[in-house]
């Protein structure tokens, strides 16, 4: 059985459900109608389910309307059984990366200083999963390449008193720093064997200086020899 479900997206924040359903009320019976939540709020789209086709065309046709200042973005709902697909169309394309953010800084905040740059499909700040308080970074997905860039100007700009950061966001963040610290090990062996062989040639100098040392005591020896050899020799002659 065919199921005549939309998705509804670049909704506020503040949306209910009960908002939510008469928004689409005049387009057909409905189903089902829900918003998608995280920690009790609104997080910019739901689906909705209508009897009939018409009834989801009519819904569809609203694509673009403007609602409460947003225009919302509504399309036929992906099958269940083409979720991955669905997926992949979720991807890090068009994403910034926000720090440096005011704790105090809302979802509606932030969307609302960064719809100035074109469509965006979604906008939150990220929380401590244990306290749900925020951790001053937040992500903004654009619709589109053109909006994200222009986004970039928000870089090193000050927003509810803070100079925030804003860069694209990658899929894995870089790790070449690690790297960059192995190469420098190395470098540490290197040096000791270069002090081992500057003091290795000083021994054999050492070395050098015990025959000499032998040889004056030899002279000295043979010197006493003779003197002593004299003293006799004048006493037998007194």
């Amino acid at each position: 059985m065919a199921e005549y479900k939309v998705f509804v997206r670049n909704l506020p924040f503040s949306m209910d459900d009960d908002s939510f359903n008469k928004l689409f009320a005049d387009c057909g019976d409905i189903e089902e109608c829900f918003l998608v939540h995280k920690d009790g709020r609104c997080k910019g789209f739901g689906f909705v389910t209508f009897a009939t086709e018409e009834a989801m065309n009519k819904a569809i046709a609203m694509d673009g309307t403007e609602y409460e200042g947003r225009n919302i973005n509504v399309s036929k709902a992906k099958e269940r059984n083409s979720a991955p697909r669905e997926r992949k169309e979720y991807s890090n394309e068009n994403k910034l990366m926000v720090k440096n953010l005011s704790f105090k800084t809302t979802d509606e905040s932030l969307n609302e200083e960064f719809a100035k740059y074109g469509e965006i499909a979604e906008a939150f700040v990220i929380k401590d999963r244990n306290t749900h308080r925020s951790r001053g970074q937040a992500i903004v997905r654009f619709t589109t390449e053109e909006a994200m860039k222009k986004a970039l100007e928000m870089d090193g700009k000050e927003f509810e008193g803070r100079n925030i950061n804003v860069y694209q966001y990658l899929d894995k963040p870089p790790r070449r720093d690690a790297p960059k610290e192995a190469e420098e090990k190395p470098e540490e062996p290197k040096e000791e064997p270069k002090e081992e062989a500057e003091e290795k040639p000083e021994e054999p100098e050492e070395k050098a200086e015990e025959p000499e040392k032998k040889e004056k005591k030899e002279k000295k020896e043979k010197k006493e020899k003779k003197a002593k050899k004299e003293k006799k020799a004048k006493k037998t002659d007194e």
